[in-house]
């Protein structure tokens, strides 16, 4: 990112935002899948966002895996769970490469 961004933190910072955002998405889409309720997906988005690790992802850049791991993650198990209840091969081939990416993720 140092090449679009140079040294402007504000830049940093809205990448790690959006992507914190991103993951909030994904939380929320996949609890909502799992519970087939919109206020407990609501509850579980909040209990994510202000969790103490939520402060650190997005207060650093050096905790950007953390970000891209959950994100990654939630998306592999989302599209697994898509597998399992249509039995479409190509939900069962994105779980992997998301998953292969959220094992490219960790430190």
């Amino acid at each position: 990112m140092f090449p679009f961004l140079r040294l402007e933190p504000a830049g940093y910072r809205i990448v790690s935002l959006l992507l914190f955002f991103a993951a909030g998405v994904a939380i929320f889409g996949f609890f909502q899948k799992i519970l087939q309720e919109r206020v407990a997906a609501g509850i579980a988005l909040v209990f994510f966002s202000i969790h103490s690790v939520a402060a650190f992802v997005t207060y650093d850049l050096a905790f950007f895996h953390e970000i891209l791991y959950t994100l990654f993650y939630v998306m592999a198990a989302t599209a697994y769970g898509r597998y399992v209840l249509t039995g479409h091969v190509k939900w069962y081939v994105a779980s992997a490469g998301l998953f292969i990416l959220t094992l490219l993720t960790k430190e």
